[in-house]
């Protein structure tokens, strides 16, 4: 049975209609059944919404972006949301403020199993 990893994305603060991208994930140091979902804490005085993406390289260099893992997601601790990327060997999240207020912090959780 494969174990859950998980790793913990500090993004920090994001500008209104700003983004900002994780460090790359090196997928192959985990063994994984290709079970995905983030969790996020987003604090911010505004109401500011978020959407997440991935995005999927081999060579660790060039990276496409992927389909949204979800728009529209308001302040607080979400529910994990899954995903489904394609085969890859490195992966990178990055959120994007949806031009409402600008978010004060942003820490995403990656669980991969």
């Amino acid at each position: 049975m494969n174990k859950i990893a998980a790793f913990d994305l500090n993004m920090g603060a994001i500008t209104q209609n700003g983004s900002a991208t994780s460090v790359a994930i090196d997928l192959g140091t985990c063994r994984n059944a290709g079970r995905f979902s983030v969790q996020y804490i987003m604090t911010a005085t505004g109401a500011p919404t978020i959407q997440l993406d991935f995005l999927a390289s081999n060579d660790g260099i060039n990276y496409v972006a992927g389909t949204a893992i979800a728009t529209g997601q308001a302040k607080g601790t979400s529910l994990p949301l899954a995903f489904t990327p394609p085969l890859c060997r490195f992966m990178k999240i990055k959120a994007t403020e949806e031009n409402v207020a600008a978010v004060t912090g942003l820490r995403v959780i990656l669980a991969v199993q």
